[in-house]
């Protein structure tokens, strides 16, 4: 680990990675256009093409990646399936001439693929649909099992309440709260926010015949013990598990906590009038919830912790550097460190404690990602490797001015104009000794991590 990367870890602190920034005081909430900020949650880089987000959701995608590879297929089948959504996020969002390699002049146009493979890895990482990866009784085939389900459920645009009442009657639901007690009770206090401890004994009668069987890792449902006497619930009359799960979904808390737990998950808290405006507009489509969450005015206020996947895959499309796979498997390695790994919990993922150390693995990790090479890539080759000489030549117009070298290399990654560094960033360039690509790579080791937002004093 070099001097930099340690001196820099060990002043970040558990706040580091922090997106910034200030809203707008327009009537209309919404925006066109992705801002820098929403364009970074999207893993995007700035030159992907801009347009309204609408308008770039709602085409296919003729060049989305597939792996026709035999060797390819190999080494896809063997990562975990969070490295597998990763991996296809990270190549879907840039451009990709051919089915074999993944190098690319240029960032792909976002599309509908690309789109709901994103909003489905978003669900997966919220209570909504969270699926627990880290329990014993959730396997790897039932993992895949769901994620596609899912994203079918997106693509195919099914309403919320749908989606939900399939997911709620599921075994990988079962596999999270396993006895009819704890089941019904997680149903009524994340789904509707109704914590009565006196309801759980009713609920727990209607749904006695469900239990998951976890020798078989599989939903059990015994005919023979089936409920048939009516039971009250907040003055309707249940006696079924499909009615029970059909009154969660058509109550009028149902979508408002829906709202809530994508909203606190993307933004890092619950925004109240980001969920004033959702719950004005009442939108039951998940593709739709998310176009509002990231066009809203107020995403450029989000000041949560940046996941690693928000920090390493725009740079990687911005750069158009070539990771390998098992680069995605060390990011979500660090994810783990952290605390933050994705796809696992059974609640919720949790946001990433980014001390010194975590913070010291992952610019590691973008800086050995970063080609110390200039060299000429070439898209038949797919061992090629290294910045193009026609990507890296415009760091050199700003190597006699740090200052403005830091600001230009932000705007190239992070897609954000007018950002000052700090004078000691400053500093630190202009006494390091170092010119040309040297001084170059020193720069864009900060500016990766996004440094140069914090005060180290």
């Amino acid at each position: 680990m070099d001097t930099l990367t340690k001196a820099l870890a060990i002043g970040a602190g558990a706040s580091l990675l922090q997106a910034c920034g200030s809203g707008g005081g327009n009537p209309n909430p919404y925006s066109e256009q992705l801002s820098p900020k929403a364009r970074q949650m999207l893993y995007l880089a700035p030159d992907t093409p801009a347009e309204p987000l609408r308008t770039a959701v709602s085409r296919s995608s003729n060049n989305f990646y597939r792996h026709g590879n035999n060797l390819e297929r190999h080494q896809f089948d063997r990562l975990s399936a969070e490295a597998k959504l990763l991996f296809q996020l990270l190549f879907n969002g840039r451009d990709n001439q051919t089915e074999q390699h993944q190098e690319g002049a240029s960032a792909r146009p976002l599309c509908s693929d690309y789109f709901n493979l994103w909003v489905t890895y978003q669900l997966l990482n919220s209570f909504v649909l969270a699926m627990g990866d880290e329990l014993d009784t959730v396997s790897s085939a039932r993992i895949n099992t769901h994620i596609e389900k899912i994203r079918d459920a997106v693509a195919q645009g099914r309403s919320v309440p749908d989606i939900m009442r399939d997911y709620f009657m599921g075994d990988i639901f079962w596999a999270r709260f396993r006895s009819p007690e704890d089941n019904g009770r997680e149903v009524m206090e994340i789904y509707l926010g109704d914590f009565r401890d006196e309801i759980v004994p009713v609920i727990g009668k209607i749904l006695r015949n469900y239990s998951f069987n976890e020798d078989q890792g599989t939903l059990d449902i015994d005919p023979f013990n089936h409920n048939d006497e009516p039971q009250t619930l907040n003055g309707t009359t249940l006696t079924t598990p499909l009615e029970l799960y059909s009154y969660v979904v058509n109550h009028p808390e149902f979508m408002p906590h829906i709202y809530r737990h994508i909203i606190s998950a993307l933004y890092g808290e619950a925004n109240e009038q980001v969920l004033a405006d959702l719950n004005a507009r009442r939108p039951t489509d998940f593709r739709e919830i998310y176009i509002l969450a990231l066009t809203h005015r107020a995403i450029n206020q989000v000041q949560r912790p940046k996941y690693p996947e928000e920090i390493l895959l725009p740079m990687v499309k911005s750069l158009d550097i070539t990771l390998r796979r098992p680069d995605i498997s060390d990011l979500i390695k660090i994810a783990s460190r952290t605390g933050s790994p994705p796809l696992f919990s059974k609640l919720e993922r949790r946001p990433p404690d980014w001390n010194a150390l975590n913070t010291a693995q992952l610019a590691q990790l973008c800086d050995s990602r970063i080609p110390k090479e200039l060299w000429t890539t070439d898209i038949t080759d797919y061992y090629s490797w290294g910045i193009s000489h026609e990507q890296f030549a415009p760091c050199y117009v700003y190597v006699d001015e740090p200052a403005q070298l830091l600001s230009y290399l932000h705007q190239r990654i992070w897609d954000e104009t007018d950002v000052a560094y700090p004078e000691s960033f400053v500093r630190y360039l202009s006494d390091s000794g170092e010119t040309g690509r040297r001084l170059i790579l020193l720069a864009l080791q900060i500016v990766v991590m996004n440094y140069g937002q914090y005060n180290f004093n």
